[in-house]
């Protein structure tokens, strides 16, 4: 695969060519997954070998971004679930009161988790079924 570069910036999506164009270089891609919340791939120009190297670069601060998702994720939870909390629904014995915690857990998850480094590590609440 190659690349445009510009001033010695990469520009553009990598391709294929059976004949390279001018101004286009190696693209070395990483070989190493991404975990789309706290890293990003980064492309850099390597005059000496003339190619471009894709990198995985971890982000600022990975537990913020982390945490920003799980709200977003606890808040559409609590969304989804408010019904159980309506005074017309009618459940078993001990049902809503399942419900109420389970939205009480729910709201606790980010304090509960305020120090993962990964999405995989965040610990949800399973509803009541």
């Amino acid at each position: 695969m190659y690349i445009r570069v510009e001033d010695g910036v990469p520009c553009g999506s990598p391709q294929t060519f059976e004949e390279v164009p001018s101004g286009w270089v190696e693209f070395v891609p990483t070989s190493n997954s991404v975990d789309l919340i706290t890293q990003t791939v980064a492309q850099t120009y390597d005059a000496e070998l003339n190619q471009v190297i894709e990198t995985v670069v971890d982000l600022a601060n990975p537990t913020d971004l982390i945490l920003h998702t799980v709200r977003i994720t606890r808040d559409r939870l609590l969304s989804e679930s408010d019904w159980t909390q309506l005074p017309d629904v009618l459940f078993n014995a001990g049902v809503k009161q399942s419900w109420i915690a389970y939205r009480t857990a729910l709201r606790n998850v980010p304090a509960t988790n305020s120090s993962v480094t990964s999405i995989d590590d965040v610990v949800w609440p399973t509803p009541p079924s």
